[in-house]
């Protein structure tokens, strides 16, 4: 038997191919290979049993350099991932919608420090930043992840080789592993299946995965041999594959699930590959063997090409075609790693460069890339508050500008084509409720909430309830509020739908108690206000179900009505409008790159509508309710245009802009004197 390490080294650079090619195929056909993204899982394991492997053999010599080990790591690492950040900062300002610019400038700022995976998590947990276009980094989360593991475990493992004798470090190395595992894999199930999206990017839910395979390491068990060593490593490499068929990305994980890939992995390396029927001799297939070889680099380019190429040609180009994104990704990895790589970590650039002085070339790295980045936002910011000081500056005439009353034929508005789209494209992220300024947003934890607006005395009290779909509707009440002298009460919570235990966790299937509780809770507030009127909306089912489990379209009425009920039955009436539709892109980006063609970015009414039920429509059906359904001016007979009398609809994907929801006042206030009038009669 040999060490499993010095043994398997043809066979790890084979996994890495697998695992490489794993994420590639996933990105360029997800539907085809829906848990690629496992590939990741085994480079996770790859890395805590090589990296602990060679902490454990300097520790025998007493001491662990740990400046030479980030000397060796730099040298590797560095060179091509600044590389790949600064022409990824040149894309997505060439090529990219400039509506982006910011954003992605801050995401390669983030990833040039290695710290990109928390941002991620961040925006995951952000419910007014779902549907948004990936980042041209998007990658490099898993790569902030080992650069940490590379920075902590290093100075963890040199205290402990100063503290035990030599006989004693493999066993105090095995007893840390363990517990870093056991404790990081329970943490990874509980967050998982708390349903939080961020569990899939922070690092205390994938520390486990390093430490498995630094615990393999540390046991320095000898690689197994004969047909034992066959059917586990047979085994193995099923367990890899099949997590790139069978898992998806609507699955929780990482969670135990993860186990699939870590498992196929530590499998992998615990067998001999010589056995006359195991799967090292494809592992050790010379183009399989190369691929190893240049996976980092092709990790590190195929992300930028699968996410530019396909935007920038026509849809039917053989350029946006997979295999040749797949061609691409590969040539791009060899040039990488012959030219980039392999003379910066082989001492063709940095022989000089030795310990302290390959340690300040990697901090000059990251300051050239944090330096460029922080150059850009600065000019992507100076440019938005020129745009911004422009769009104050101009008094426009509201004939100019009528948005939803451009698409009401009893309007007789005819908007001038001629004039520039307010609000600018690049100030739509602004254009929202004041409401999400004014920290009376609830996110997906968060107890009720009441803000206020218009007059605290106002001789009418209009509460509006529910998730942002209703929320968005605030400007509109606003205007109405200050030409009347109402008082406006709000309560919202992100992706809490105002229906009875309807909106569960995907992973768990468990009602979600914090939209519960905060539904009890603004319920039992509106009931002692006893408002004139409650506005209500909610997004459609079909986003909800992109990050949640909902009950059928049956049910959700049933659960609707009886939610409602316990304020009609007080005399509370209430106004619900049906939702908007879903324009399925990047309205402000696309309207940003079409300014003088912003009818490229419309849409077929029956792709974003009619396809969509909504539940709001049947379950208002009742009395006390009263539908208003506005989707006459989002939408003519064939089409739902982006730009509506020179107003842009949409801040984002689903969410109006603020100018456009005040448009809509009108047609709001028409509906709710008719129940105002109603109300009195009864």
């Amino acid at each position: 038997m040999k060490d499993t390490q010095s043994a398997f080294l043809p066979g790890i650079q084979g996994l890495r191919a697998v695992a490489v090619l794993l994420v590639l195929f996933y990105h360029i056909w997800p539907e085809a290979l829906p848990g690629g993204f496992a590939g990741v899982d085994v480079f996770f394991v790859l890395s805590g049993y090589l990296i602990t492997g060679l902490l454990l053999r300097e520790a025998k010599g007493g001491r662990i350099d740990l400046v030479a080990f980030w000397a060796r790591r730099i040298r590797r690492l560095l060179p091509a991932a600044t590389v790949v950040l600064l022409v990824s900062l040149a894309l997505s300002w060439l090529l990219l919608p400039e509506t982006k610019r910011l954003e992605y400038s801050g995401d390669i700022l983030s990833a040039a420090l290695y710290v990109v995976n928390w941002r991620f998590a961040l925006s995951s947990v952000d419910y007014g930043h779902r549907g948004a276009a990936p980042s041209p980094v998007q990658h490099y989360w898993s790569l902030s992840i080992e650069e940490q593991f590379y920075i902590v475990w290093p100075v963890m493992a040199a205290l402990l080789a100063r503290a035990a004798t030599p006989e004693r470090q493999k066993r105090v190395f095995a007893v840390v592993s363990f517990s870093c595992l056991i404790a990081s894999f329970f943490y990874s199930i509980y967050f998982t299946y708390s349903g939080s999206a961020a569990a899939y990017f922070v690092s205390g839910t994938r520390i486990w995965e390093l430490a498995a395979g630094a615990l393999l390491a540390s046991f320095n068990i000898r690689a197994l041999s004969g047909r034992l060593a066959g059917l586990l490593s047979w085994t193995g490499l099923a367990l890899i594959l099949v997590s790139g068929f069978v898992l998806k990305t609507s699955m929780p994980f990482p969670g135990w699930l993860a186990l699939l890939p870590v498992l196929g992995t530590i499998f992998m390396l615990l067998s001999e590959q010589a056995s006359d029927w195991s799967p090292a001799y494809i592992l050790k297939w010379k183009p399989l063997q190369y691929i190893g070889d240049i996976s980092y680099s092709v990790y590190l380019w195929h992300w930028p090409i699968v996410l530019v190429l396909p935007g920038i040609v026509e849809e039917q180009s053989l350029l946006a075609d997979g295999r040749t994104l797949v061609v691409l990704s590969l040539l791009a990895g060899i040039v990488s790693k012959h030219v980039i790589e392999d003379p910066f970590r082989d001492g063709l650039f940095t022989a000089h460069l030795q310990r302290w002085r390959a340690v300040l070339f990697g901090a000059l790295l990251v300051l050239i890339t944090v330096s460029a980045s922080l150059w850009f936002m600065h000019r992507q910011e100076e440019k938005e508050r020129l745009a911004f000081e422009e769009e104050q500056r101009i008094v426009v005439a509201d004939a100019d500008y009528p948005g939803a009353a451009a698409l009401d034929p009893a309007a007789f508005f005819i908007a001038d084509p001629t004039l520039p789209v307010r609000p600018d494209p690049l100030l739509a992220k602004r254009d929202s409720p004041v409401l999400y300024s004014d920290g009376c947003e609830l996110k997906q934890t968060g107890t009720a909430v009441a803000c206020e607006y218009g007059n605290p005395t106002g001789r009418r009290t209009i509460v509006l309830l529910g998730d942002s779909h209703a929320a968005q509707y605030l400007p509109a009440l606003q205007a109405l509020a200050e030409k009347h002298d109402w008082r406006i009460v709000v309560y919202q919570k992100s992706a809490c739908m105002v229906a009875d235990s309807v909106v569960r966790i995907r992973s768990t299937g468990m009602v979600r108690e914090d939209c519960e509780s905060w539904k009890k809770e603004a319920l039992a507030a509106i009931i002692q206000q006893k408002p004139d009127i409650v506005v209500t909306s909610a997004a459609l089912p079909h986003i909800y179900n992109e990050y949640y489990q909902l009950a059928p379209t049956s049910e959700l009425v049933l659960a609707y009505r009886s939610l409602w009920s316990r304020l009609a039955d007080r005399g509370i009436p209430l106004l619900v409008i049906r939702d908007n539709p879903r324009p399925l892109l990047d309205v402000p980006a696309c309207v940003a790159m079409n300014r003088t063609a912003p009818g490229r970015c419309s849409r077929l009414r029956e792709q974003v509508l009619d396809r969509h039920e909504d539940p709001l429509v049947e379950a208002s059906q009742m009395r006390g309710v009263h539908l208003l359904d506005l989707t006459h001016l989002f939408c003519n007979g064939q089409e739902c245009p982006a730009v509506i009398g020179n107003v842009l609809v949409y801040r984002d994907g689903d969410h109006l802009t603020a100018t456009f929801a005040r448009s809509l006042s009108p047609y709001i206030e028409r509906e709710m004197r008719s129940i105002l009038r109603e109300d009195q009669r009864d």
